[in-house]
């Protein structure tokens, strides 16, 4: 699951510090990333929460930015551990264009990235050896009823911002110079299931008539 922040820094740490006090817990591997443990059924599963800021927000557009100091004296590190968040290149017209989808729970609303909000926070992502479920996140959404509509939206962001036509560049990329890839990340997800046209020229199809 991925969090994203707006550019206020003091809430970020304030919700943070909010989480950290309700059930969550740090990752020793990833600055970036909390941990909360969960029971599904009879078994405790423990969910990953990566933390994200948007990349206009930094001056000088760092990949990381520091959310926390831990306060945690390191003998073999000068700098001392601190929670981080990680960037997501165009989130900021997240918040501006709102790709939310109305998202209600039991106390309060919650704002979820709509689908082609989704598509663009893995449009990059995507080519990465350790994200192969992004190929089927990126294709399943768009074998959904609303596809057209999904798709002509991205289009028009593409059109109206530089750095979202950047981002669907990289995944049009992708899907034609490694399309074996791509349709082999989505099989892994597909079961039994084999569709008429392979996964990458649909996506393409769909984003790139």
């Amino acid at each position: 699951m991925d969090v994203l922040f707006n550019d206020d820094r003091e809430a970020i740490r304030n919700a943070v510090e909010c989480m950290l006090q309700n059930g969550f817990i740090l990752s020793a591997k990833h600055e970036f990333q909390l941990l909360r443990t969960l029971r599904v059924a009879s078994r405790e599963f423990v969910f990953n929460v990566d933390l994200m800021h948007p990349l206009e927000a930094s001056a000088n557009s760092e990949m990381f930015q520091d959310i926390l100091d831990l306060e945690i004296r390191s003998d073999y590190d000068g700098n001392r551990p601190k929670v981080k968040s990680i960037c997501f290149p165009s989130s900021a017209i997240i918040f501006e264009q709102n790709l939310w989808s109305d998202g209600i729970a039991t106390s309060c609303t919650v704002p979820l990235m709509d689908e082609a909000g989704f598509i663009l926070s893995k449009a990059i992502s995507v080519k990465q050896q350790k994200r192969p479920r992004d190929a089927f996140d990126i294709y399943y959404v768009l074998a959904n009823p609303k596809r057209s509509h999904i798709s002509a939206k991205l289009v028009q962001l593409g059109r109206t911002f530089p750095q979202v036509s950047e981002q669907l560049e990289h995944l049009r990329r992708f899907l034609t110079e490694n399309q074996r890839i791509f349709d082999a990340n989505v099989a892994k997800y597909l079961g039994n299931y084999s569709p008429a046209v392979a996964p990458s020229e649909y996506v393409r199809t769909m984003l790139f008539p």
